[in-house]
């Protein structure tokens, strides 16, 4: 399946859905901005989660209207627990990254009981190419050097996302920088146990090592002859660890000039999980996508 997410996100932007998102930490002139055109739209109402005279002064000279937004007061080492508070107590239906550090909110998203049961938390960058189809990337930014368990729940949520985006059998590359099976580097060796692990599923096709460029590029997989329904042609690519995701998902973004939207998996309900360097077009791709999954 090749989807234009860019159009799917444009859709849900007019959608005027109303959605109640919770923002820990808005007081940044990017989240702002996106926030009040956000609003203006219709899309979302918002609960700023923060000190007080902060978020008023972030407020002024911004258009948006009364009984759209509401201010949450909470002290510095209490904005990820309250925005997970009104989560986890239903007032709000969307979490929301602000200016806040992603340690903190990742330990306040496990206080406030909005991880699935039995689920590990993942991040799932959506990356969009030239032509508008998206590329998924798991997981640059929560698991430093996973483990094989931990790799195998990555691709269940990786998995499940794209489930509920609309990818009927998601194809899933587990990346290395080998194609064969190396006893001297561990992520070729991972990539060929979870290939087997995943060999019983008719719900997604799941292949590895695989390098990055057979993993995308149709060509280079026929020039390496390698064969199969996901050579050149993956939906998702697993990366061996934090390190090479992360910077393969901002080399994309920052050298490629790729739109990207990214959020958390394997949570209650869908996070808008962004760097605080993140500019204006992403924070808003990251929401409208957030949106995106809360509607289906």
């Amino acid at each position: 399946m090749q989807m234009n997410l860019k159009e799917a996100l444009g859709k849900i932007m007019h959608s005027k859905a109303g959605y109640r998102v919770a923002v820990a930490a808005p007081n940044e002139d990017s989240i702002m901005e996106m926030l009040e055109e956000a609003v203006n739209a219709g899309l979302i109402k918002v609960w700023l989660v923060g000190d007080t005279a902060s978020i008023t002064h972030s407020l002024e000279g911004r258009n948006l209207p009364e009984g759209s937004f509401t201010i949450v007061h909470a002290e510095h080492h209490e904005i990820a627990e309250s925005a997970c508070k009104l989560v986890a107590d239903g007032v709000c239906d969307i979490l929301m990254k602000g200016n806040i550090h992603t340690d903190e909110l990742l330990r306040a998203v496990i206080r406030g009981k909005l991880i699935d049961k039995g689920r590990r938390i993942s991040h799932v960058y959506a990356i969009l190419r030239p032509d508008a189809s998206p590329i998924f990337i798991s997981d640059p930014s929560i698991s430093i050097y996973p483990a094989l368990n931990e790799k195998e729940q990555i691709i269940e949520n990786a998995v499940e996302l794209l489930h509920r985006i609309g990818y009927k059998k998601p194809r899933v590359a587990i990346l290395s920088s080998v194609e064969n099976i190396s006893d001297k580097i561990k992520s070729s060796q991972d990539a060929a146990e979870l290939t087997r692990l995943f060999s019983h599923r008719e719900d997604c096709v799941v292949s590895g090592p695989l390098g990055l460029d057979n993993a995308v590029s149709p060509l280079a997989a026929a020039k390496k002859k390698i064969t199969g329904e996901l050579a050149g042609n993956a939906d998702v690519l697993i990366v061996p660890d934090l390190d090479s995701g992360n910077m393969l998902s901002k080399g994309l973004i920052y050298i490629a000039g790729m739109s990207a939207a990214g959020v958390l998996c394997g949570t209650k309900c869908p996070v808008v999980f962004t760097s605080r360097s993140a500019g204006k077009e992403e924070r808003m791709n990251t929401l409208c996508f957030a949106c995106l999954i809360a509607q289906v």
